[in-house]
């Protein structure tokens, strides 16, 4: 219990991690996805303390005493790679959901026929181990290596002209 209360002190309390947590998230999505991003970011990180002190360490060399802008946003490299990773493990919205438009064929022949309703599970490209090594694992630091991975693998905000219009404030940072 002390240790929790330590890291709650330390982290919430006096740190600028947190805020720069909830301005990076803030520039993500809608309200209710941006809070569980937040949300399920600090869980993850809080079971491994060395993501904290990963954040920390960031914010302080490279925001030091200095105002919280856009711009400096930019630079927190790690920090985006932990927001990433935890919209890996735990994306905002579980399944996208599709109409074909045309028929397609799949697989060992199987017919998908216009109209039908396809629902693609966000959660199975997140986890796939053929793309992501120990995928049940929370490690940041896969997106900061240069891995080629199926465009597929990573979709928090789905694919195509109808992805969530949260991925432009993203993309914007």
């Amino acid at each position: 219990m002390c240790c929790i209360k330590h890291i709650y002190h330390e982290f919430f309390i006096h740190s600028r991690s947190f805020l720069v947590f909830v301005f990076v998230c803030g520039d993500r999505a809608g309200h209710e996805t941006t809070s569980n991003l937040l949300t399920w970011t600090l869980y993850a990180a809080s079971q491994q303390p060395e993501i904290w002190l990963k954040c920390q360490q960031e914010v302080d060399s490279i925001l030091g005493r200095e105002s919280i802008d856009y711009e400096s946003l930019k630079k927190l490299q790690y920090i985006e790679a932990v927001l990433d990773e935890s919209l890996r493990l735990y994306p905002s919205a579980p399944l996208i959901a599709r109409q074909a438009v045309k028929e397609h064929t799949i697989g060992d022949g199987i017919v998908i026929p216009v109209g039908a309703s396809i629902l693609i599970p966000i959660i199975v490209a997140h986890q796939n181990a053929e793309q992501w090594k120990d995928p049940s694992v929370f490690n940041p630091d896969r997106f900061l290596e240069k891995t080629r991975r199926h465009p597929a693998a990573f979709i928090p905000f789905a694919a195509g002209p109808r992805s969530c219009i949260g991925m432009v404030s993203c993309s914007s940072q």
